[in-house]
């Protein structure tokens, strides 16, 4: 009695996939069973970049040098489903400052909200004059501190 049960299940499960894999319900409707991505694309937009110099990395490597002006990014190794990604800055460009938000996850699906965003960087500067001593503490709206 177990052998032929055994077998009667082996005939069933063979004919499911010579059947190309189709399941025929009660109503007579057919289900396919479609492949899933086993890998995500992982990127967003950009922001304020306008000049050269920008690189990208997503988990320490896979470095991607942005093309001046560009509004979009995408690496080119991809992340498998359910892997970590963590996108950072390598190399900032030249007189900017780009930030990365939305840059670490896990990749469920592509991701496409990274938001690198970039602002030039200016110099602040000054003259002291009359000063005979020490102790002058010069302080700018980000927390700089000159002494």
């Amino acid at each position: 009695m177990k052998s032929r049960f055994g077998i009667l299940t082996l005939l069933f499960v063979a004919s499911f996939f010579v059947a190309g894999m189709s399941l025929t319900g009660c109503g007579g409707s057919s289900h396919s069973i479609e492949a899933v991505s086993t890998t995500n694309t992982i990127g967003g937009s950009i922001a304020g970049f306008t000049g050269t110099g920008l690189v990208l990395q997503n988990n320490g490597g896979n470095d991607l040098a942005v093309t001046a002006s560009a509004t979009s990014f995408t690496f080119t190794a991809q992340v498998a489903t359910g892997g970590v990604y963590s996108v950072t800055v390598l190399t900032q460009p030249a007189g900017a400052n780009c930030i990365v938000a939305n840059g670490n996850g896990k990749a469920t699906a592509n991701v496409s909200n990274v938001s690198v965003k970039c602002s030039s960087l200016y110099s602040i500067g000054g003259t002291v004059k009359g000063l005979t001593g020490p102790g002058l503490v010069l302080q700018d709206m980000v927390a700089t501190t000159l002494r």
